[in-house]
């Protein structure tokens, strides 16, 4: 199996913001503009505009949320078991 890796922005304000200071033990303010995760399952892009980037939305129970604030596109939720880690970037 191959492992895949992914960047997503850091959301700027918000709940997901301060969600991912806190699991990776950071100071919201010291945050990268982007987090890394590495996964085994491939995440689709489809119905994201060309110039769309993805963000986290939200950490979750189940998982990472992750959408775009700019337009409208497909939210996916990442399910924590898919994940081998999340890190900054």
């Amino acid at each position: 199996m191959q492992e895949l890796i992914y960047s997503f922005k850091v959301p700027a304000t918000g709940a997901g913001r301060a969600e991912l200071a806190a699991l990776l033990d950071i100071d919201p303010k010291a945050l990268p503009e982007r987090v890394r995760i590495s996964t085994l399952s491939p995440l689709s892009n489809r119905g994201y505009s060309a110039d769309a980037e993805a963000e986290v939305m939200r950490l979750m129970p189940e998982g990472l949320l992750i959408g775009t604030t700019k337009g409208t596109a497909p939210r996916m939720l990442v399910p924590w078991q898919n994940m081998a880690y999340l890190s900054e970037e």
